[in-house]
């Protein structure tokens, strides 16, 4: 099985009505058909398509604890745009609304922008070539050049990392990037998953924290997959 990226990721809101407004109005996603789950009902945003590589669920859970997150979990999802003027446009429109933004340099000569969502879900945009199928999320107000581009890959809190690159590398065909990054790549779409050093306290479950399912066109802990 030829694993293709990012297929989904999926989290929990405490409050729909604000995410709704974030997402669909402050990002621009396109709200999609909601789904019904054993847990309730799940917001969904992505493309106008709802294509695999843009799709971002929440499970809708009103008045939810703050979750908390830790080992095993998704705590920050990376976006693609198109190049650095896109990111200057994203600075300005997170500013005005409020929502504080962080440029910042990982790598030398890599730009990203940084911030989180009203319930602390973190975000980055990262400005990356076009993909064979770009997944922008067409918005009345936001230009296709400098819409969100789907899903660039994920950063998950990971306390064994020599197992979790066994899997991600040995066993599901993933790339290794560097020490704690990997990348998977199909005809379709390709993606990162990076794993960072998690926090002493353990992960609990809890608007905005992410779930354990989710999707990357083939697998994952807290993000999915599918062939």
């Amino acid at each position: 099985m030829k694993l293709h990226g990012i297929h989904h990721v999926t989290a929990i809101t405490g409050d729909p009505d604000r995410c709704i407004e974030f997402y669909g109005g402050l990002l621009g996603l396109a709200r999609l058909a909601d789904a019904h789950g054993p847990n309730g009902r799940v917001l969904r945003f992505g493309d106008e398509l709802g294509r695999p590589g843009s799709t971002l669920g929440f499970i809708e859970q009103r008045g939810a604890p703050a979750g908390r997150y830790g080992a095993g979990m998704v705590h920050r999802i990376r976006w693609r745009v198109a190049d650095l003027e896109v990111l200057e446009f994203w600075s300005r429109r997170l500013t005005r609304a409020g929502v504080e933004a962080a440029y910042e340099d990982p790598n030398p000569g890599d730009m990203i922008l940084r911030f989180s969502d009203t319930e602390g879900l973190e975000h980055e945009l990262v400005p990356v070539a076009p993909e064979r199928i770009a997944l922008v999320a067409r918005s009345g107000d936001i230009s296709p050049h400098r819409a969100l581009r789907g899903f660039d890959g994920v950063h998950a809190y990971c306390r064994e990392p020599v197992a979790t690159a066994d899997v991600l590398a040995g066993r599901l065909g993933f790339d290794a990037v560097g020490t704690r990054t990997f990348g998977v790549a199909g005809p379709r779409r390709r993606a990162h998953y990076v794993l960072d050093e998690p926090p002493a306290q353990r992960g609990v479950a809890g608007a905005p924290s992410t779930t354990s399912r989710g999707g990357v066109e083939g697998t994952s802990s807290a993000c999915g997959a599918s062939g």
